[in-house]
């Protein structure tokens, strides 16, 4: 996969990483978590609330892995399945990503807990479905236990019968 050096800022209205940017890079197949890395390795890629802690497109992303729904004023007024589309690209209007060298990895790239902050929604019924799970699986063992006990004893009795009827 192409490094976090090739994240492009040149989709919106500047060549400051937007919405825009987020929703081009994650639709290339860039995870959060490097864009995360890009993004706090060149924290000048980010102006206004959008920096670490202003409540915008970098706090999006780390608190709910995608960013904002459109709001307000934003335009256009359409949003994607990683939020807001950003911007109308007035800065490059020929930007793009590209074929790349190295071969495109076919698995997901996200971590175990940006699926999870992606799923934020699935986590209860999740842990609903865990708790019921142990539940089940607790009470099928101790049947199993039960069983296994009843088995012995009645191969121990059956022994003991025909023991007894051996002796006699």
């Amino acid at each position: 996969m192409a490094n976090s050096m090739d994240i492009r800022t040149d989709f919106g209205g500047g060549d400051d990483f937007g919405h825009a940017d987020y929703r081009a890079a994650r639709e290339y197949g860039i995870s959060n978590s490097r864009i995360r890395d890009f993004l706090d390795a060149n924290p000048s890629k980010l102006i206004g609330k959008n920096i670490a802690g202003g409540g915008g497109l970098y706090d999006e992303i780390v608190d709910a892995g995608r960013a904002r729904d459109f709001r307000g004023t934003d335009t256009p007024r359409i949003n994607s399945k990683y939020g807001w589309v950003g911007n109308t690209n007035a800065f490059n209007p020929d930007a793009a990503y590209g074929p790349i060298e190295e071969p495109i990895e076919t698995t997901n790239t996200n971590t175990l807990d940006e699926e999870l902050d992606n799923n934020k929604h699935l986590n209860p019924i999740l842990r609903s479905l865990e708790i019921k799970y142990c539940r089940v699986s607790i009470k099928v063992k101790a049947w199993m236990r039960i069983r296994k006990m009843i088995w012995i004893l009645i191969l121990q009795i059956a022994l003991k019968l025909v023991y007894l009827t051996i002796s006699f």
